[in-house]
């Protein structure tokens, strides 16, 4: 399944969501990326799962005519039991697939898994985070806003462990993506992360008139400030619920994995433990450029 736009299933499918001829690069890989996940899920191609579906339709036995619900419903279990993704993101790729269904005329009789109404708190997509930065107020919240969605950063880190003297040398050269070295407060675990070329830009502008020395916090702010910053960037954008620090995190986590991103490297570029026969192979700073670079488009809000 090397290109499955080649399918007639999937021709069939994009031909019907993008029928009014607006059609975004970043939407269009996103969609692919979704029902590649679920066919090596289902071990079959895009048109194997539709006629099979057919198939089972022509069926006198109800539990026949419903595998294919029950395969998304396993599929859905598994993104949030297993791969620990955030209930909205499960959410969407559900709709993803159902969509892909009824396009070709075999929809899905099933509803949506429900965002949880406890106190849940919303993972943005890439428009809407572009959204945010477009409601945000002044260069510095739109800057605080991209340095946590871009680099995965605990509210916790960002606060105590992000000066310039972390970001001065290949800033100051015009390196992109940004190699930030880090560690975890909580268990003093050196971690790396960087940050994509979006809030490298937010970031320049907001430095242009600092004259920061390397010991200097790159944004000498309190945490109650940086919720603020969130929370009101994403209530003037109109999303609900509101977005938090915490959930820019999850969006770093999210949307790379979504974007084929390997787990384990994407858990260390958040100063994660996560046992692997005791111990991370971490590869070299530059490699790992090379790694986020390849998935950066999953974090940006340049369509």
């Amino acid at each position: 399944m090397k290109d499955l736009r080649r399918y007639k299933s999937v021709k069939r499918w994009f031909s019907q969501v993008f029928s009014s001829g607006i059609r975004s690069v970043t939407t269009e890989k996103n969609y692919l990326i979704v029902l590649r996940q679920f066919c090596e899920y289902a071990k079959k191609t895009p048109d194997q799962l539709i006629l099979e579906r057919r198939e089972h339709l022509k069926s006198d036995d109800e539990l026949v005519r419903r595998q294919h619900e029950e395969l998304l419903t396993d599929w859905i279990n598994y993104l949030e039991e297993k791969r620990k993704l955030a209930r909205g993101s499960v959410v969407t790729m559900s709709n993803t697939i159902r969509s892909f269904y009824k396009a070709n005329y075999v929809e899905l009789q099933m509803k949506s898994p429900k965002l949880w109404r406890t106190r849940e708190r919303k993972v943005p997509t890439q428009e809407e985070l572009r959204l945010m930065v477009e409601n945000a107020r002044g260069i510095r919240d739109k800057a605080v806003i991209m340095f946590l969605a871009q680099t995965g950063v605990s509210l916790g880190d960002f606060l105590d462990l992000v000066t310039y003297g972390r970001i001065k040398n290949e800033f100051e050269r015009g390196v992109e993506p940004l190699h930030l070295p880090m560690e975890r407060t909580k268990i003093k675990k050196k971690y790396d992360t960087f940050l994509g070329s979006d809030g490298v830009e937010f970031l320049r502008e907001y430095l242009r008139d600092r004259r920061l020395r390397s010991n200097h916090p790159i944004f000498d702010i309190s945490r109650r400030t940086v919720e603020y910053i969130v929370a009101s960037a994403s209530r003037r954008a109109g999303l609900k619920p509101t977005v938090t620090p915490h959930k820019l995190r999850s969006f770093f986590s999210t949307r790379l994995k979504l974007a084929g991103c390997p787990e384990a490297q994407v858990e260390y570029w958040m100063g994660h433990v996560v046992p692997y026969r005791g111990a991370y192979f971490v590869p070299p700073v530059e490699e790992q450029r090379k790694i986020y670079k390849k998935f950066e488009w999953s974090l940006s809000i340049e369509g």
